[in-house]
């Protein structure tokens, strides 16, 4: 049985973009549960008195008979170098628990902080982030990413990032990059081209 992961961010008591969770949650509970009837996390979510203050990271963990909900402190992560790492074929649709596969290449990184992982010639996700490149003055993340990450979607509606197919060949074009997610504002992790290292 495949448990989903939810994480959510929590800044001084206020539970961050709950619909853009809950919309996700919602999707992957029917895709591999066939069940229409989804937990409500405004419901199930109650920030304990000693999380009210900061940013803090709700993990909610969901099955159809299992669920679990943490509360940690959290710090953004400071990353200053990135690798390329190459593999065929990775899925990663559903944010589960099971995460085997990114694990092993997150274990390529050598002495880098994150990686981007190239799949099949395209660039898609890092390994706890979605990513953007700044080209010609705006920001395009990858039109099919590993996992559709609820900062990502947002930031699509909002017209901040626009969707592309990128690929090796585009490095070249790359300005900046960045790397987001539920936990992580954009603009946040920002590295130079000369940060992201294309070695195989």
């Amino acid at each position: 049985m495949y448990r989903l992961v939810e994480s959510i961010c929590m800044i001084d008591g206020q539970v961050m973009h709950l619909s853009y969770h809950q919309a996700r949650l919602a999707r992957a509970w029917k895709a591999l549960f066939g069940l229409a009837s989804v937990p409500a996390l405004s419901e199930v979510i109650h920030i304990p008195a000693e999380y009210s203050l900061g940013r803090v990271k709700c993990r909610v963990i969901a099955s159809p008979t299992d669920l679990e909900i943490s509360f940690y402190p959290y710090v953004i992560r400071q990353i200053s170098s990135i690798k390329l790492v190459y593999t065929h074929g990775i899925q990663y649709p559903w944010k589960v628990e099971n995460r085997a596969e990114l694990d092993d290449l997150f274990a390529l990184r050598g002495s880098s902080d994150e990686i981007i992982i190239v799949s099949d010639g395209k660039i898609t996700d890092a390994y706890y982030y979605n990513v953007a490149a700044s080209i010609d003055g705006r920001w395009y993340t990858p039109a099919h990413p590993l996992l559709e990450g609820t900062c990502r979607q947002r930031l699509l509606d909002e017209g901040y990032l626009h969707e592309a197919e990128l690929s090796v060949n585009d490095l070249r074009e790359v300005q900046q990059w960045q790397l987001f997610n539920a936990m992580t504002p954009p603009e946040t992790i920002l590295l130079s081209p000369e940060k992201v290292y294309n070695h195989r």
